[in-house]
C-alpha cells in the first residue's frame, strides 16, 4: 500500500510538472495593487530611515527651498492648489500673501509657486512591497511556508520622479523559481511594475527575491529569465580600503517607526515574543529599512546627501541587523553603468557598498552585502536625459 501511494504521488508531480509551462507562468498576471498616499506618507518614511532636519530637509519639509518654516502668523497662508497635475489639489500648498501683503523679512517660495516634499528614492520599494502578496507562491512552490520566506535580495529601478502624493499602481509577475535541492530551499524572483495612476508613466520597477527556507527538491527550476543588468550584476567590493565610509546608531525604536511608516506590520520587528519563537534574541530590524538607511549615508558621501540622484540600488540582506545597533557602511566607486534599454542615453555613476555591524563575541557582521546604487547627476532636471530614459524604460517595460 505505501509503495502503491509513493507511485501515485509520483506521478501526480510529474504531471504538475509537465504541466507548469513556464513561459505561460511568466506571462500570468496576478492583478494589480494600488497604493493611495500623502506627503505625510512620505516625511514618516523619511524619518523612518534617518533623515533630520538639519541635513536632509528636503525629505521632510514640503517648503524646504526657503530658509525657514512660514509660520500664519507672519502674515503667510498655505492655500490649495489645483493646477498641479502631479500633486491632487488636496495635497499640495501653494505659498500667497497673507493678511497686508507686507514682506516680513523671512525668506519664502515666490507667490504663487507650489511646493512639495521630495519623496526619498528607494521609498519606490514600499509602494510596491505589499504587490507581493498577490502571487501566489504555494501554487507553484511545493512546501512552500511563507512563515519559513526570507527577504533575500533587492534591486530597484527608478524611471520617472516619484509623485509628491497621489494613487501608484504596481502589477507583480513571477519571474524566476530556482529549486536548490531537498532541504536546500528554493529561490523565488516577483518583478513588479510600478505606474502613476493618473498618467499611466512607468516610476519604477521593482525585483523582490524571496528565499524559501526547507522547500526544494522537486525538480521545478525554470530556464533562465530574461532580466535587467543592474539586478543581477556583481557587486563585489574590490580587494582594496573602502572610497568612502560612514556610520549611524539606529535607534532603538527603529524598527517601530519604519513599520508604521512601510506598513510592513510583521511582529517579528516589534514583539519579543516572536522573535524568540523565530529564534532570535529580540525583535530585528527590516531588511529595507537597513537599505534605506545606507541609501542615505551613501549620498551623504557621494552625493553631497542629495539622495533625489538614486536611480537604482540594489543589495542582499546577508544577516538580521537589531534596533540599537551602530550601522557601519564602506563604499568603493565602480565603473559607470552605460547606456542600456532602461536608462536610454543616460549614464549613471556607480558606487558598490558594504553594511555590517561589530558585535561583542561575533566581531564584525555583515547585514548588507552585494549593494550597489547608481546615481544621475543633476537630478531630475536633466529633461533630456529623462525624456531618453523614460522611452528607453517604456520601450523595455513593454517588452515583459
Amino acid at each position: 500500500l505505501n509503495l502503491r501511494n509513493l507511485l501515485l504521488f509520483l506521478n501526480v508531480r510529474s504531471r504538475m510538472l509537465q504541466d507548469m509551462d513556464v513561459h505561460s507562468l511568466r506571462e500570468r498576471r496576478f492583478g494589480t495593487y494600488h497604493h493611495k498616499y500623502t506627503q505625510r506618507d512620505l516625511i514618516l518614511y523619511a524619518l523612518a530611515v534617518g533623515c533630520t532636519t538639519k541635513e536632509d530637509l528636503q525629505f521632510l519639509y514640503e517648503a524646504h527651498e526657503a530658509a525657514a518654516p512660514l509660520p500664519n502668523s507672519m502674515g503667510l497662508s498655505l492655500m490649495p492648489a489645483a493646477d498641479q497635475a502631479s500633486v491632487p489639489p488636496e495635497h499640495a500648498i501653494v505659498v500667497s500673501a497673507g493678511r497686508g501683503g507686507g514682506d516680513s523679512g523671512i525668506r519664502r517660495p515666490p507667490l504663487g509657486r507650489l511646493v512639495a516634499v521630495t519623496p526619498f528614492p528607494t521609498w519606490g520599494i514600499v509602494a510596491a512591497h505589499p504587490a507581493l502578496m498577490g502571487v501566489p507562491l504555494e501554487q507553484y512552490i511545493p512546501g512552500f511556508d511563507k512563515n519559513k520566506a526570507l527577504h533575500g535580495e533587492q534591486w530597484m529601478q527608478l524611471l520617472a520622479p516619484i509623485p509628491a502624493s497621489g494613487e501608484l499602481v504596481s502589477r507583480p509577475q513571477l519571474v524566476d523559481v530556482q529549486d536548490k535541492g531537498k532541504g536546500k530551499g528554493v529561490v523565488a524572483v516577483v518583478r513588479t511594475t510600478t505606474s502613476d495612476a493618473l498618467s499611466g508613466r512607468v516610476i519604477a520597477i521593482n525585483e523582490f527575491t524571496v528565499f524559501a527556507l526547507g522547500a526544494g527538491g522537486f525538480g521545478g527550476s525554470w530556464p533562465p529569465a530574461h532580466r535587467p543588468p543592474g539586478a543581477v550584476s556583481d557587486a563585489t567590493p574590490p580587494n582594496r580600503p573602502p572610497d568612502f565610509q560612514a556610520q549611524t546608531t539606529t535607534s532603538i525604536d527603529q524598527a517601530a517607526l519604519y513599520r508604521v511608516a512601510s506598513g510592513d506590520w510583521n511582529p517579528l520587528h516589534i514583539d519579543a515574543r516572536a522573535a524568540k519563537a523565530a529564534g532570535l534574541p529580540c525583535p530585528i530590524l527590516h531588511g529595507l529599512c537597513n537599505l534605506g538607511i545606507a541609501a542615505r549615508l551613501v549620498a551623504h558621501q557621494v552625493a553631497g546627501g542629495d539622495a533625489s540622484c538614486i536611480r537604482s540600488i540594489k543589495a542582499r540582506f546577508a544577516s538580521p541587523c537589531f534596533p540599537g545597533e551602530t550601522l557601519h557602511v564602506q563604499i568603493w566607486r565602480a565603473k559607470d553603468v552605460p547606456a542600456s534599454a532602461l536608462t536610454g542615453s543616460l549614464q549613471l555613476q556607480r558606487f558598490v557598498f558594504e553594511v555590517f555591524v561589530e558585535r561583542e563575541g561575533q566581531g564584525r557582521v555583515v547585514v548588507v552585502k552585494n549593494a550597489a546604487v547608481e546615481l544621475a547627476r543633476g537630478g531630475w532636471q536633466c529633461e533630456q536625459g529623462c525624456k531618453g530614459q523614460g522611452e528607453a524604460a517604456t520601450n523595455w517595460v513593454s517588452r515583459l
